[in-house]
């Protein structure tokens, strides 16, 4: 059943038409998907030039049908459905969270767009993805652009005490809790398309009120390139301090993290420097893969002295060791998860996981879709850690890759031998 999303109403008159170059072409459909990329313009504006943009509107679910908007064709409104996934953060020495927002297409394409962050004092929004993407109908033979739909995404994970994001002065997007986040995190969605006609991709940015200029939610002047700016709000409306400041907000990547050794099995191939380790050197955490029987090793990271964090406000996950593999055609990415408050401790359940039919030990849990494919985690606890893989491949390959992996956690002791 498709679910109505009504976030953004219906743009006012008063907007211009700024034309976005084309990123891909698509045939018999042209489509430019510039994610991430001024999407602060289309939702800030005057009161005046922005009058008719709903306000505090409730969350959208992680995932839904996108409806056809009126006045679009069928083959036009190509945006099918959403995916909006929070998975732990599983790059060596990383900590928190990652959210992301994934389109998918009817022709098969897809685009997505996230960031990572992790719960620390005076950061209430943890991650969020933003963007805005434009389809065109181009049939063989005629122009590009003769009609065409534009999708705008915008998501937020958060910690407990955030009842509203304000995305702009017009827009207020309500949170909601849900099952596949962990310990209390709210979520705000909103997947929003509307049918535009025209020649060329366009996206409308407001224009100034007499005398005035396009805000932002915390009252900077909003430019080409600028991010969305998110205002935390409790449930009494009143705003949560957030002490990153805007430059922070373009480099979400400044969360905590453990620093960790990169390892790559063969020389890079002309491009970039070349790896100085070329297997993973003594660590805090190692995966072994001796008993995986033709399994390829590519690359990997792991923490050689593992800190914790104890001043994160929420639970948390910090990975210590990561390893991508190739295992019988599939792509699969390994990681020891540790408490991030603090290691050694069992860390928390693995949000909305349920355990393997025929092998208690092991629990899956969805990792949303990712280029178009289903992806998944395994895993099972080692000790007080757990041992996982992320996988599209079936749960056959996915358990038999988990079962054969070991793993190896010294945190106060001396570094893991290396022995793979």
């Amino acid at each position: 059943m498709k679910h109505e999303i009504r976030v953004l109403g219906e743009l006012g008159s008063e907007f211009e038409r700024i034309a976005v170059a084309p990123l891909r072409r698509w045939s018999p459909l042209q489509r430019w998907r510039p994610l991430a990329v001024a999407l602060a313009l289309v939702l800030a504006g005057s009161a005046a030039g922005a009058a008719t943009l709903v306000s505090e509107q409730p969350s959208a679910p992680p995932s839904a049908t996108v409806p056809v908007p009126v006045g679009a064709r069928p083959n036009a409104a190509d945006v099918r459905r959403y995916d909006v996934t929070v998975t732990p953060n599983l790059g060596g020495g990383e900590v928190g969270w990652c959210l992301s927002a994934e389109l998918n297409y009817s022709d098969g394409g897809e685009s997505g767009t996230g960031t990572c962050g992790a719960p620390i004092k005076g950061q209430p929004i943890i991650a969020f993805a933003s963007g805005v993407g434009y389809a065109a109908d181009a049939p063989r033979g005629r122009p590009a652009g003769t009609s065409g739909t534009t999708t705008t995404t915008i998501a937020a994970m958060t910690t407990p005490q955030v009842a509203a994001v304000r995305v702009s002065p017009t827009l207020t997007l309500l949170t909601r809790r849900d099952p596949a986040l962990p310990d209390n995190y709210r979520i705000a969605v909103a997947i929003h398309e509307t049918a535009t006609r025209g020649v060329g991709p366009h996206i409308f940015f407001p224009r100034p009120s007499r005398g005035g200029v396009p805000l932002g939610a915390i009252g900077n002047r909003i430019g080409p390139g600028r991010p969305l700016n998110w205002v935390a709000l409790d449930r009494h409306g009143r705003t949560i301090p957030n002490r990153l400041n805007r430059a922070a907000q373009q480099h979400p990547a400044l969360a905590p993290r453990d620093t960790a050794a990169y390892w790559q099995t063969k020389p890079t191939q002309g491009v970039g420097p070349q790896p100085k380790l070329h297997a993973p050197p003594p660590a805090a955490c190692e995966i072994y893969t001796t008993a995986l029987a033709g399994a390829r090793t590519s690359f990997g990271e792991v923490v050689r002295h593992v800190h914790g964090f104890p001043t994160l406000v929420s639970k948390t996950y910090l990975s210590c060791a990561f390893t991508y593999l190739d295992y019988h055609g599939y792509g699969i990415q390994a990681a020891i998860l540790l408490d991030a408050q603090h290691p050694g401790t069992p860390p928390g359940p693995l949000p909305d996981s349920t355990v393997v039919r025929r092998n208690p030990m092991i629990v899956n849990t969805s990792a949303g879709i990712i280029g178009g494919e289903p992806r998944y985690i395994t895993a099972r606890r080692v000790g007080n850690a757990w041992l996982l893989v992320q996988s599209s491949g079936p749960l056959a390959v996915r358990t038999a890759a988990l079962t054969a992996l070991t793993a190896c956690v010294h945190i106060t002791r001396a570094p893991c031998a290396v022995h793979d």
